[in-house]
């Protein structure tokens, strides 16, 4: 009887650690090994793209248009960057999303290779813009969208006192 507990308990043990190292493995492409976000998520949805967009851009933009079309507030999230909350809002434009195929073009900023500007043309011919940031300097794929409600961040260091005051 002691045998079969001790074998269970070891068959338990090594299923919860093949949970573990599948779980790790499933996400060590979203999140980096610093905490931060990882290699942007690639998707599958129709799109013309037009400038030179590098395949994460183009893939992070696929996704934005497929969890838009889909509704999907969940999938949104993941493309967004830790320094934005979305909410149904960022939904607004999903029957544009589903009226065809869509165009994209992404402007690089001329100052900074880490960020860049989106331009989506509906098929029904609605349009709407986006900013895009590389969110992690660690993942030159790492490029996430700047949409909903900027999340405050931690407060800044007091002022320095000068002798005056």
């Amino acid at each position: 009887m002691l045998r079969t507990a001790v074998r269970l308990s070891r068959a338990t043990a090594i299923l919860m650690v093949g949970a573990v190292t599948a779980g790790c493995a499933l996400l060590a492409p979203i999140l980096g090994r610093n905490g931060l976000p990882g290699a942007a998520p690639a998707c599958s949805w129709p799109l013309r793209m037009a400038g030179h967009a590098t395949p994460a851009q183009a893939g992070l933009v696929r996704c934005y248009l497929r969890a838009v079309a889909e509704h999907n507030l969940a999938a949104l999230r993941e493309l967004v960057s830790p320094a934005y909350r979305v909410t149904e809002a960022q939904l607004a434009q999903a029957a544009d999303a589903r009226a065809g195929r869509a165009s994209a073009r992404i402007t690089p900023s001329p100052d900074d290779t880490g960020i860049a500007s989106v331009r989506v043309g509906y098929a029904d011919g609605a349009v709407c813009q986006f900013g895009i940031e590389i969110v992690n300097p660690q993942s030159a794929g790492s490029w996430r969208i700047d949409i909903g409600r900027s999340v405050p961040g931690p407060p800044g260091p007091a002022p320095a006192k000068t002798p005056a005051g």
